[in-house]
């Protein structure tokens, strides 16, 4: 597989703009899953409360295309929702996040976020929402 690390950044915007960050060694606990019959086009992520799609590619628009669409691609996975084509983008509009990854070089990354527990229960990656805790009267939801 082809993968690599670095670059670590301690302290940086929401999108890389330019070279400037506070750069910082990594120590990092990685594990990898090899999907049979699964050909992945650009890569994923999971976290504890998302699954992560990113899109890379030398224009911001076509980047934000192909994290959409592989999210959609994601969704639409009998193995993790099933979800139709339509009932994807309907998802995904009202409940993924998108951000720009970086701006900084050639490359453009931008990456959509979507909450596990929007999946369903029977997926293999679903994670129940995080807890909620009361703060002075009001409900608040901690990340």
């Amino acid at each position: 597989a082809l993968f690599s690390a670095g670059d670590g950044h301690a302290v940086q915007g929401d999108g890389e703009v330019c070279t400037t960050a506070v750069e910082t060694g990594l120590l990092a606990k990685l594990r990898f899953t090899i999907l049979p019959g699964k050909r992945l086009k650009s890569p994923r992520a999971l976290t504890p409360t998302h699954i992560v799609s990113i899109g890379l590619s030398e224009n911001l628009d076509e980047a934000q295309k192909l994290a959409m669409k592989d999210l959609l691609n994601w969704l639409n996975d009998a193995d993790v929702a099933g979800y139709s084509t339509s009932e994807s983008y309907r998802l995904a509009s009202v409940a993924a996040d998108m951000a720009v990854t970086q701006v900084v070089n050639q490359v453009k990354g931008v990456h959509l976020s979507f909450p596990r527990s929007l999946l369903p229960r029977e997926s293999s990656l679903y994670a129940a929402p995080p807890d909620r805790k009361s703060r002075g009267g009001s409900t608040r939801t901690e990340l």
